[in-house]
């Protein structure tokens, strides 16, 4: 009678692995894997094709990007019968792969010439250092006004970005570090969004962002010369152009770090 019991449960067992693997594959049924080098131009835009992690859980836009940053992860493409891509699924890297990929290092030389050649490249060319940064007078979220002008002694640090902007948001938490970090100091982190309060406020209510926050804020991203999202701009404590970086990589937190420590003497 127990031995019964015994392989009555274990077929139950059995009956509920597979039907949650099944309900795991069940987007992907009527698909077939093909190679990435197959499809090289391949763009992984959640927004183009729906992105799963190998549970068969849909990713958000912000959890493919963190994802494919990490270098932990490839994207395995699914094709229907016109060879379509109707689905990505983003797994592990394999022992083999990731020996031949190459990781950015923890530990970086910031002090090299192939970094400062990097952070070079990253620079937005319409904002020359050590040229006087454009004036603005703006008022924040809380109805507080800010200008240049009244920054003048304080190290002012950038942000240009929207909430629709993919690389924008995945920044965020470490950007809060950043701001903690400099708490003490005469430092102050402005962040200049592209949307209006409609669109603003309910996503501050969801994402916490400690940059003093501006809605409406093209005028300035325009007179800034903006060109690409996000975009970081840090102005020294006589309001000049000290550095700027294009985009979202793995070391932008690290370089804008680097030039406020070189403003506050900490370099």
């Amino acid at each position: 009678m127990m031995y019964t019991r015994i392989f009555t449960l274990v077929v139950l067992l059995i009956n509920l692995n597979l039907t949650l693997l099944s309900a795991q594959n069940d987007h992907l049924k009527g698909l077939t894997k093909v190679d990435l080098l197959q499809m090289p131009d391949v763009n992984i835009e959640p927004d183009k094709y729906p992105v799963y992690n190998t549970f068969g859980q849909k990713l958000t836009d912000v959890q493919v990007l963190q994802a494919m940053m990490s270098q932990k992860y490839l994207p395995d493409l699914y094709v229907d019968n016109n060879g379509d891509i109707k689905a990505i699924v983003l797994r592990p890297v394999s022992i083999e792969e990731n020996i031949s990929l190459k990781p950015i290092p923890e530990e970086i030389d910031n002090n090299s010439e192939s970094f400062d050649a990097l952070v070079k490249a990253m620079a937005n060319p319409n904002l020359v250092e050590g040229s006087s940064a454009p004036d603005f007078e703006i008022t924040d979220i809380n109805g507080k006004k800010y200008s240049l002008q009244s920054l003048k002694g304080k190290v002012i640090v950038m942000n240009f970005w929207f909430t629709d902007c993919k690389p924008c948001k995945v920044e965020i938490p470490e950007l809060n570090t950043l701001v903690e970090k400099y708490s003490a100091e005469d430092v102050v982190f402005l962040g200049f969004a592209l949307d209006d309060n409609s669109k603003l406020d309910p996503f501050l209510e969801k994402t916490e962002f400690k940059y003093t926050m501006f809605p409406n804020s093209k005028n300035v991203a325009d007179s800034y010369k903006i060109s690409g999202y996000p975009t970081h701009v840090v102005i020294d404590k006589d309001s000049k152009i000290a550095f700027s970086t294009v985009s979202y990589s793995a070391i932008t937190t690290l370089i804008i770090e680097r030039n406020i420590n070189k403003l506050l003497g900490k370099e």
